[in-house]
């Protein structure tokens, strides 16, 4: 669970448009996964590459904090 706040510094998560409580959710998936609707890629990358901090710190506002506990709770 993730409180996001619209004043910056109250917590880790931010969004500016409101304040909202996200529920996030580690899905194990199978097969491959292909874009649909209004999603425009998916990327894999391997938990135990180096190009996952690049990914990840180009998440702003408390989106990378969530990725990282996931991949933190997930055991990699």
């Amino acid at each position: 669970v993730a409180e996001f706040f619209p004043t910056p510094g109250l917590s880790d998560y931010f969004d500016s448009r409101q304040h909202a409580i996200a529920l996030c959710y580690v899905v194990p998936i199978a097969g491959d996964c292909k874009p649909q609707d209004e999603t425009l890629d998916v990327e894999w990358v391997n938990t135990n590459s180096e190009i996952l901090d690049t990914f990840i710190n180009q998440m702003s506002n408390g989106y990378g904090t969530i990725v990282r506990q996931a991949i933190a709770w997930a055991g990699r």
